[in-house]
């Protein structure tokens, strides 16, 4: 069965090869890079694992970005501290290569797919035309129509192989890529790391800028934290009051909607009143009508009959 697979693929011709040499490509860049960002993100939590427990440098150029960054905000005494924000930003940053070798695993799966329909296009449009050409080329006009008609159909046979073969190959891809996902996603792995350097943040970074804020507020900071909470009081009661204004204005608004749509709706009855007073005019109008014609018709049937 593999013999027979392998001769159809060959029957492929150079494009159909092509495709099936993207197709393979892909499965094999997908899985390389699927191993490489792997084994980087484990290296970045093993790096911080070592700096946690015994103290030394860091070698990852984005833990040392993001320690970095934790320590100036801390120093910065800012009120809001986002770990998550500074990993992402640093990550951004410094490892913005590895999150598109991610972005393009994430797609393998699609893109094999969507190669191996190429390829599909492309071979049965190449078997159509030679098909089309075999249909429409003159038998009395070639001196060997046989051989004619077996290399049309040789040709075509070709662009179906491409067509079957890239599909085939390509559903296949998927397949294994779909595999690999299951087995070895990225994003988990990249959440995981994220996660781990969160949680090292908050245990060894950040708890210090809350000490350090409680001892300020207890320091004299309080008043400061009054004032601003004042502050931030007297702009919510402006706001409220603005929008008790808005409000009564959109009730005039609607009050004088509900007067206008009262006073049409008055009219509106009025005409419909004239109307049916129409209607009934109308219809006596045409009863009187109808018994004029009659009488009319019988008079004329009296006169056309014969006297006796």
């Amino acid at each position: 069965m593999y013999e027979s697979l392998f001769k159809s693929l060959s029957l492929a011709g150079p494009s159909g090869q092509t495709v099936l040499l993207l197709i393979g490509s892909v499965v094999l860049l997908a899985t390389t890079l699927t191993i490489w960002i792997r084994s980087t993100y484990q290296h970045i939590i093993s790096d911080l694992q070592r700096h946690s427990r015994t103290g030394r440098p860091l070698d990852c150029s984005v833990l040392q970005r993001i320690l970095s960054d934790a320590n100036d905000a801390v120093s910065n005494q800012s009120s809001t501290i986002n770990p998550l924000a500074l990993i992402e930003m640093a990550f951004q940053s410094e490892m913005r290569f590895m999150l598109m070798g991610e972005r393009f695993v994430k797609s393998s799966t699609g893109l094999s797919i969507i190669l191996g329909l190429v390829g599909t296009f492309f071979g049965l449009t190449i078997a159509i035309g030679k098909l089309a050409a075999l249909i429409t080329q003159d038998s009395a006009a070639v001196q060997d129509f046989t051989a004619l008609l077996t290399d049309g159909l040789t040709q075509a046979l070709g662009g179906m192989s491409i067509a079957f073969g890239t599909s085939l190959v390509g559903i296949l891809a998927a397949i294994v890529l779909t595999l690999l996902g299951v087995f070895a996603n990225v994003a988990e792995q990249r959440i995981a790391t994220w996660n781990y350097i969160e949680s090292y943040l908050d245990r060894e970074i950040f708890p210090s800028a809350v000490s350090n804020t409680v001892d300020n507020i207890a320091n004299g900071g309080g008043a400061i934290l009054q004032r601003a909470t004042t502050e931030r009081l007297e702009q919510v009661v402006a706001q409220f009051d603005h929008s008790v204004a808005m409000l009564e204005t959109s009730v005039e608004s609607f009050d004088s909607a509900l007067q206008s749509f009262s006073s049409s709706t008055r009219e509106f009855q009025e005409f419909n009143r004239h109307l049916k007073d129409n209607i009934s005019r109308m219809s006596l109008c045409f009863a009187d009508l109808s018994e004029a014609m009659k009488q009319q018709s019988t008079l004329i049937r009296r006169s056309d009959s014969p006297s006796p």
